[in-house]
């Protein structure tokens, strides 16, 4: 006090208060935003001034963290929650808010919104996510701003940011696949040695046998389980039909392709006579050119 003004001899900082009384000088538990100070005159008795604050809008609101990593899976549907931020954002002013304005800045990419109130803080899913063909990670800005009918906002209301990062998981949402659309074979007839072609898919599966070949179920890769004789076949070539499917979704999971089986034929059977001895007869002295009869032979390749 000096010559009858009360003047301020520290700066104080409303957001704490407690560190600026001292003595006398107390908070009124009853006033918000006060403080009690007792005047002594040497001529009067004590006085109590009540000196209110007002407080500065100093300190935007913060998120705490300010960056957050969130994984939704590609078979997400639209309006799938991703993630409410209105409990990580607090204001540090005395007159402190706990409602604020959300809204996505950038990043969102038509996939994702906040349809709900914008108060609210939640993200949702707005467009269908595909982990195997589309964007697998989306950044956010997000900002959350005080309301600006909050009493003592000066000079205004003020804004805080963060980052929210979306990672697109992936989803069994894919039939196997095989490389080839079909694939063709050929090998000699009584060979059993194990056969060049592999049939792969993608990923890999567990294909079905044929009664002449089998399968591995890791490779792929086909080999004869009998000897073929090309002359017991009703033709040199066949086609198989060859299905992958996954173990743990045999019914929804599968893939089909064609395999064309050339069998070649081997020179391995001797020419045979079509009887074992042949008897004629034929008159003397009959000219040259004369027909005496007639044989044949057969070859089974």
């Amino acid at each position: 006090v000096s010559g009858g003004a009360l003047i301020l001899a520290k700066v104080l900082d409303l957001e704490n208060l407690t560190s600026c009384s001292d003595g006398s000088r107390t908070p009124v538990a009853s006033v918000p935003n006060a403080m009690s100070i007792a005047l002594v005159c040497t001529s009067s008795s004590v006085e109590t001034l009540v000196v209110n604050l007002v407080d500065i809008n100093e300190f935007a609101p913060a998120f705490n963290p300010n960056s957050f990593s969130i994984n939704v899976s590609e078979a997400a549907s639209v309006s799938s929650f991703v993630i409410q931020l209105n409990s990580y954002v607090k204001d540090a002013d005395k007159s402190n808010q706990d409602t604020f304005n959300f809204l996505l800045l950038a990043g969102a990419s038509a996939k994702f919104n906040m349809p709900d109130s914008a108060t609210s803080g939640i993200i949702r899913v707005s467009g269908a996510l595909d982990f195997d063909n589309g964007q697998r990670l989306y950044t956010l800005n997000v900002s959350a701003a005080e309301l600006a009918s909050n009493p003592g906002s000066l000079p205004g209301p003020l804004t805080g940011f963060a980052t929210v990062e979306v990672r697109v998981t992936d989803s069994d949402d894919q039939n196997p696949v095989f490389v080839d659309s079909g694939y063709s074979l050929s090998f000699m007839e009584n060979d059993s040695s194990l056969l060049s072609q592999q049939l792969a898919t993608q990923p890999r599966n567990v294909l079905n046998n044929a009664t002449f070949l089998e399968i591995n179920a890791t490779t792929g890769t086909l080999r004869l389980t009998s000897v073929l004789d090309r002359e017991t076949l009703l033709e040199n070539s066949m086609w198989l039909r060859v299905k992958a499917y996954q173990t743990d979704k045999p019914d929804l999971r599968t893939a089909v392709t064609f395999v064309s089986v050339m069998v070649s034929d081997k020179n391995d059977n001797k020419p045979a006579m079509s009887a074992a001895s042949y008897s004629a007869s034929i008159v003397e002295n009959s000219p040259n050119g004369t027909f005496v009869t007639q044989v044949a032979a057969t070859d089974a390749d």
